[in-house]
């Protein structure tokens, strides 16, 4: 519904420029720079993830992967007391 007032707004534009706004603005996850690969591969485990996410503009989660993709994830920790 949000797509299909954006593209009324442009109309007169030309599409294919409307429809290259239109996906550019919907792009879910920006790539990551290497300056923000470097950061969190000195800095994961070091301090509070939410931290590390608040500082780089980035979700808990996406720390968190990228951090597995880095291959410097933390070990999963439970949380109970259950015996095995």
């Amino acid at each position: 519904m949000k797509n299909q007032r954006k593209l009324l707004e442009l109309e007169g534009k030309d599409l294919q420029e409307a429809v290259d706004r239109l996906i550019a603005e919907n792009k879910p996850y920006p790539r990551w720079t290497v300056k923000e690969e470097e950061i969190v591969r000195k800095l994961y485990g070091k301090i509070p993830t939410r931290l590390l996410a608040e500082k780089l503009g980035k979700t808990y989660a996406s720390i968190n992967m990228k951090a597995i993709r880095l291959g410097i994830s933390k070990p999963y920790k439970r949380s109970d007391n259950r015996n095995s």
